[in-house]
Order: structure tokens, then C-alpha cells, then sequence
């Protein structure tokens, strides 16, 4: 008695629980809901319904209904399809949180960085004001105590000239001998020289306080203009050092920008080529066709 083909043997029990299982999924009404009603499914999901659509094809076979077993392989490439897709996705969606989370960092240390320096200049540009503040009280009292000094040093009235001695002592003279008016005529001379020599002593006196007084000037303006240097120099300083900070922070921004760009073009690659080897070339290309491509895609990304 001939053995009956495989591809003919009646159902058995397990075999007919997965056909009523699957009869009402693989129907065309469910099949034109298949795109739509996997878009939502996890990509555990999906790796459960292929491998039950494995299984339910594997049976199909075994039973030897091969247009069901292709309608349930047309429907197993759209899951892998859609796996494919889910997790290309879910490389771009971290790719993108990675440049996203890359220029928010980018983006606060900027930030930090520009309230670091601003403040730490405004506390320069304070202490600066402080110290010329400081300077130009010191320079006031400075000043005023050197007047004061001079001042006391100098009398506000000059000593008799010899001409001044010489009409007192006349006048002197002449009252002794009654003549008063005599006396008073010379009385009018010394006033007369006394005013003159006192508006030339004040003036010499005015003299000797101002050139002291520019001489402290000139010695404290230089002092001034040479703290005013140290500081613009310090100023200066700071200023290129925020600038070669800023380089650097720029520069490894751009390198973290490059390396992200690099590793996103070679995954995109890698998923481009994976996609390629999964479906049919129309081409007759191999597997290990792919392959190669693959490793010449590769060993071009890295070298960039």
C-alpha cells in the first residue's frame, strides 16, 4: 500500500487549531487592515507574530496547501518589512535624540559659559572702579595734607625788606623829634611798600604752593595711568582667554557634531544594506555579493 505524500496527509489536530487561528487573519478584509494594525505593534510583537506566521507557513507546507502557505509568506515578508521599519525607525528616532541632546548640551554649556565669563569680568570691571576709586581718594588726601604742609612751612606774611626797616626806623625818629607830620608822610610810604611786598610775597607764596602742588599732581597722574594700564593689560588677558575657551568649546562641539554625523551616516548605511540583503535583487546578486558591498561601505566610513 503506497504511503500518503506528506503534502497530502489530512490535517491533524494541531495543524487544524492553527488554520481556524489564522483563517480569519489571513483573510483579504484582515490583509488590508495589515499595514495599518501593525504600524502600532512593538517590535516584540511583531518577532511573536513572525514566528507564528513561521510556523503557521511551516504547517501549511507540511499540509500541502501551498496557496495558503504563500499567502501566509506574503504576509511574513510584510512583518519583516514592518521590523525592519520599526527598527529603522528606532534608529533614527535615537539619532535624532542624540543630535537633539548634543545641541542642548552644546546649547547649556554655551549658556554656562557666557554667564561664567560675564560675570567673572563684571567682578573684574568692579574691582577695577574700586581700585581707581581707591587710588583717587589717596591722591585727595594726598593733596590736602601736602597743602596743609606747605601752608604751615610758609608764613602768610614775608619778612621787612631792608627798605621797609629803613623807613620804620625813620619814622621812629621823627616821632621822637615832634615831627608828626613828617611821621605820618613816611607812616603812608611804609603802608604803600608793606601792600606791595605783601601781594609780591602772596604771589610767591601762591607760586611755591602751586608747584608743589604740580609736582604731586604729575607724580599721581602717573600713578594713575599706570594702574589704568595694568589693568586694561589684565583686561586684555581675560579677554583672550575667554576667547581661546570659547575655541575649545566650539572645537569639541564640532568634533562631538562630526563623530555623531559619522556613526548616524554609517548606521544608516548599515540598515540601507541590511534592507538590501533582505529583500529579492532583481539582479542575481548573491549573499555574499552584499557582503562585500557591505565591508567596502564600511571600511569607507571609517576612514572619514
Amino acid at each position: 500500500m503506497l504511503k500518503r505524500s506528506p503534502s497530502l496527509r489530512t490535517p491533524g489536530k494541531k495543524a487544524k487549531t492553527w488554520q481556524k487561528s489564522f483563517s480569519k487573519e489571513y483573510s483579504p478584509i484582515s490583509r488590508k487592515r495589515m499595514s495599518a494594525s501593525y504600524r502600532d505593534l512593538e517590535e516584540d510583537d511583531i518577532l511573536q507574530r513572525i514566528d507564528i506566521a513561521q510556523e503557521q507557513k511551516r504547517l501549511y507546507v507540511e499540509m500541502g496547501a501551498m496557496m495558503k502557505a504563500e499567502m501566509v509568506k506574503e504576509h511574513l515578508n510584510n512583518l519583516k518589512e514592518q521590523l525592519q521599519a520599526l527598527r529603522d525607525e528606532k534608529v533614527k528616532v535615537r539619532q535624532f535624540d542624540e543630535m537633539v541632546y548634543l545641541e542642548q548640551e552644546h546649547s547649556d554649556k554655551f549658556q554656562d559659559f557666557n554667564d561664567t565669563w560675564d560675570q567673572k569680568m563684571a567682578e573684574f570691571s568692579e574691582q577695577a572702579q574700586a581700585l581707581e576709586q581707591q587710588a583717587m581718594e589717596r591722591h585727595g588726601e594726598e593733596m590736602r595734607a601736602l597743602i596743609i604742609k606747605v601752608d604751615a612751612s610758609l608764613p602768610s606774611r614775608p619778612k621787612d625788606s631792608p627798605d621797609l626797616l629803613n623807613l620804620k626806623r625813620i619814622e621812629q625818629h621823627l616821632i621822637r623829634q615832634n615831627q608828626f607830620i613828617e611821621a605820618h608822610r613816611i607812616q603812608q610810604k611804609i603802608k604803600e611798600l608793606e601792600n606791595e611786598e605783601q601781594y609780591k610775597w602772596v604771589s610767591r607764596r601762591n607760586n611755591k604752593i602751586l608747584s608743589q602742588k604740580l609736582v604731586l599732581d604729575k607724580k599721581q597722574d602717573q600713578e594713575l595711568e599706570n594702574l589704568r594700564k595694568r589693568i586694561n593689560t589684565l583686561q586684555d588677558e581675560q579677554q583672550k582667554a575667554r576667547v581661546i575657551e570659547l575655541a575649545r568649546l566650539v572645537k569639541n562641539y564640532k568634533n562631538l557634531k562630526q563623530e555623531f554625523t559619522i556613526r548616524h551616516r554609517s548606521n544608516i548605511s548599515k540598515m540601507q544594506l541590511n534592507k538590501m540583503m533582505s529583500s529579492t535583487d532583481g539582479f542575481g546578486r548573491s549573499t555574499a555579493d552584499f557582503k562585500k558591498m557591505r565591508s567596502s561601505f564600511e571600511g569607507g566610513w571609517s576612514h572619514l
